[in-house]
């Protein structure tokens, strides 16, 4: 074979390997429409605050939490636009599910349920709604079906109330967890010492403001 031919026979193996790496690299799954249908129906359960009627929130520290810090995030959510591009969503950038949720400073309110359609997002690592108004919700004993999954979750701020459902045990990969400035919030001590001997990824926890002590006194 001559040298020209050799050339050309590489060059054309060199453009196509470089195609189709290419290919590959650039191609995005979309979200799937169980879970665009999912995350709709969560937001729809929920109603945004008005600035003018917002209350500024404060943090541990006593800081005033300003007006500028909060968006409404679920204003881009529609049918039009896919879901791993709307505010606040993080997806498998290979197969398109949904991995991460940041609803922080989000301007949310209402009532978290059992049978929320979050917990059908059997992928999501990351759950994030901080300083949003769920007041009277209660963490769902559901919140164990995310076994497999679940590395980050943060309800701090939030207006949480209730027992932590013992379910928490359940998530083995959790890396960070922050419960912290919920009045009303409690935690049995069987849940907080098996949580934190038998969770071994844990790395950070955030209970501040979280009860614990009026369980001791029944147990004396």
């Amino acid at each position: 074979m001559s040298n020209s031919k050799l050339f050309l026979s590489f060059s054309l193996i060199f453009s196509f390997i470089c195609f189709a790496s290419s290919s590959f690299f650039n191609t995005t799954k979309k979200c799937s429409p169980q879970e665009t249908l999912a995350l709709l129906l969560f937001k729809q359960s929920l109603s945004s605050i008005n600035f003018k009627d917002y209350d500024p929130q404060y943090n541990a520290a006593g800081e005033m939490l300003f007006s500028f810090d909060y968006h409404p995030i679920m204003m881009n959510w529609s049918t039009s636009i896919d879901c791993c591009n709307w505010d606040g969503i993080t997806c498998n950038h290979f197969t398109g599910d949904v991995i991460g949720i940041d609803l922080s400073y989000g301007m949310l309110q209402g009532t978290i349920h059992p049978n929320t359609t979050l917990f059908d997002l059997p992928h999501l690592q990351r759950l994030n709604l901080a300083y949003n108004n769920f007041n009277a919700s209660q963490l769902p004993r559901e919140i164990g079906r995310f076994s497999n999954s679940l590395t980050h979750l943060n309800i701090s701020s939030c207006g949480f109330t209730g027992d932590i459902p013992w379910e928490i045990l359940f998530l083995p990969k959790l890396v960070s967890l922050d419960l912290s400035s919920n009045n009303g919030l409690q935690m049995h001590p069987y849940v907080l010492n098996n949580l934190l001997q038998n969770s071994t990824h844990l790395r950070e926890v955030a209970m501040a403001h979280v009860d614990i002590g009026w369980f001791l006194s029944l147990l004396l």
